[in-house]
Order: structure tokens, then C-alpha cells, then sequence
């Protein structure tokens, strides 16, 4: 099954001297995606495409928007930055209380784990998912799926961790994740099309 592509359709570019155009695509199996092409020599070298995704009762919305290129460049390096503080908080759980984590859950049994990752079950996942997880890839992995920035603070919760270095790290990534929420809110005001 082949795309099809609507005729193009043009907007006048951020400078006025010329334009952008949009085609919208479909196929047969439902999908519609939308191709922008700037086609103003001067706006070309100063905007770049900024695409973002909304999720609006479960469905996933694209939307995009010209941008110039120097808040493109900012938020590309706050989010270099942002992962790096990730995988430096990632790597001292890892090193400092990754055998303490998995030691806390040798010899209990894949509910009893489950139960203390949940809180009984008033988080993700569901028994079922946790079963298929360990179905798939073994406990021990599963569980070191935990040592990362998302799951911190189950971490901290179970092991009862009271660590100054790491409360700092944690900290940092969640300063960096406000600040490139603020970044990608300013670039969405600043976008134009």
C-alpha cells in the first residue's frame, strides 16, 4: 500500500519574503503524517522544524512549527545535559546499592516483590504486566530496570536510603526537567505555522 500525498499546500515563511508548504499524506491503512518544506532560502538558514507530540485522551497528536535555530540549539544542549545528569544518577544507584537492591529481594516470591514495588498494587505495574516483564527477561533484570531516575524514589522508599549525594542528583534531574519543560513551553509560544 502506497502513501498519497495531498497537493501542497503554501503558507507565507516567518519572514514574508516567501514560503513553506505543507503536504499531508494518508495510506491505505489509516496513518496521515504531515511532510514541511521550507522553501525560503534566508528562513531555511534561520528556522529549523520543531516537532512535538500532545496526548489528548489517548491519542497521540503531532503538531509542528517553525522555530529559529539558536532555541532549537538551547534545548538540544539542556537536554544533553539533562540526560547526562540521568545516566550519572542511573550509574551511582547502579554502583552504590545495586547489590543491596537485588539482595533485598533474593528468596521472596514474584507477588511478594511485586506487592513492595507497588505499594500493593497502587502503581505501575499489575501483577500480570510484572509477570510477563519477568516472563521475558528474568527478576533480576526487571529489578535492575528500577536503578534509573524514573524509579528513584521506589528505590529510596524500599531500601529506606537517606543519602545526601544522591538526593543532590536527584535534585539536579529534576531542576533540568523543569527547565526543559519551561524551554519546550517557550519554543511552543514562539513556533510559527
Amino acid at each position: 500500500m502506497s502513501w498519497e500525498e495531498s497537493n501542497p499546500k503554501s503558507h507565507p515563511c516567518p519572514c514574508g519574503k516567501s514560503e513553506y508548504v505543507v503536504i499531508h499524506r494518508s495510506d491505505d491503512w489509516g496513518r496521515f503524517e504531515e511532510r514541511w518544506e521550507m522553501r525560503c532560502p534566508r528562513c531555511n538558514t534561520d528556522y529549523g522544524l520543531y516537532t512535538y507530540h500532545l496526548n489528548h485522551k489517548g491519542m497521540t497528536e503531532t503538531h509542528y512549527g517553525w522555530v529559529k535555530k539558536s532555541l532549537l540549539q538551547e534545548l538540544a544542549e539542556l537536554n544533553r545535559q539533562m540526560e547526562d545528569q540521568k545516566e550519572g544518577l542511573r550509574t551511582y544507584l547502579r554502583m552504590h546499592y545495586g547489590a543491596k537492591w537485588l539482595q533485598h529481594f533474593r528468596g521472596k516470591t514474584k507477588k511478594a516483590v511485586w506487592s513492595e514495588l507497588t505499594r500493593d498494587g497502587q502503581v505501575y505495574p499489575s501483577l500480570s504486566t510484572l509477570y510477563a516483564h519477568i516472563r521475558s527477561s528474568g527478576l533480576e533484570c526487571v529489578l535492575e530496570g528500577y536503578l534509573n531516575h524514573q524509579n528513584v524514589s521506589t528505590v529510596t522508599r524500599i531500601l529506606e536510603l537517606n543519602d545526601v549525594k544522591l538526593t543532590k542528583l536527584i535534585q539536579i534531574v529534576r531542576e533540568l526537567e523543569r527547565i526543559v519543560n519551561q524551554k519546550e513551553r517557550h519554543i511552543r509560544q514562539q513556533a510559527i505555522g
